[in-house]
């Protein structure tokens, strides 16, 4: 029996599929993510909460989706065990030869879903090119995106901070068996005088648990309706453009 394409990563399907697919839309969802330190939560967290929300997308709007690519641009964590970092230009590269791979193939809008903040200047070179070859191209970062849905939601100072409050409820929704939930930790650096002043990134300094912001209040309810609001709009917008 065939399978449903909109049900499988490309990964999942053999070539005869992925033809018939492009016959019936033009939509294809690269998901991207990256591997680095995220305090009590899996290093994998940007790429998890990308799969997932490429996934609920890929199901409801009938569209192509590629497997996750989980590494990303992470020069700033790489101070920490486990980060695995890739450099910008093999990183801009490696998506731009995806992308290129799925014009071939059909597509005629490529949506990107990024974890990960890192990636942002790599994926909107790449657009810009697909946009002079006459193929739309969109993205958003999943948790820059999300604070314009949290209202109502959250009680942390910063819920928004690197493994805090929105990004714990999110995992603890998703994929709850990953959250150390033995540790809540928190971080709440001192205050900078010197804000307007750009010094090099200290992560170690700044991050010494990996993590930033204050987790105690963080829940899966709050988690899935953070995500559900964020899908739904994505939703509207892919339908219309």
């Amino acid at each position: 029996m065939a399978l449903k394409y909109y049900e499988h990563p490309t990964s999942e399907l053999n070539w005869q599929t992925i033809v018939a697919a492009f016959q019936e839309t033009d939509l294809a969802i690269i998901p991207l993510g990256s591997v680095e330190v995220y305090g009590h939560l899996p290093n994998g967290t940007d790429g998890i909460a990308a799969e997932a929300m490429a996934a609920d997308l890929a199901r409801q709007l009938k569209a192509v989706r590629t497997p996750l690519l989980p590494f990303g641009f992470s020069p700033t964590l790489a101070a920490f065990p486990g980060t695995v970092s890739i450099d910008r230009s093999a990183f801009e590269q490696t998506l731009r030869n995806l992308a290129q791979s799925l014009v071939k193939a059909g597509a005629k809008r490529i949506f990107v879903l990024n974890g990960h903040a890192g990636n942002n200047d790599a994926i909107n070179t790449v657009l810009r090119e697909l946009q002079d070859q006459g193929i739309k191209g969109a993205t958003i970062q999943v948790w820059f995106f999300a604070r314009s849905y949290d209202s109502g939601l959250f009680e942390d100072y910063n819920p928004h901070g690197h493994a805090s409050e929105a990004g714990t409820s999110v995992m603890l929704y998703l994929r709850p068996e990953l959250v150390d939930t033995e540790q809540w930790p928190s971080n709440i650096p001192p205050k900078n005088n010197f804000a307007d002043i750009t010094l090099p990134p200290n992560s170690l300094k700044a991050m010494p648990n990996g993590m930033h912001g204050v987790t105690k209040a963080a829940t899966a309810e709050k988690g899935k309706e953070l995500y559900t609001r964020m899908v739904n709009r994505l939703l509207e917008f892919i339908n219309q453009w």
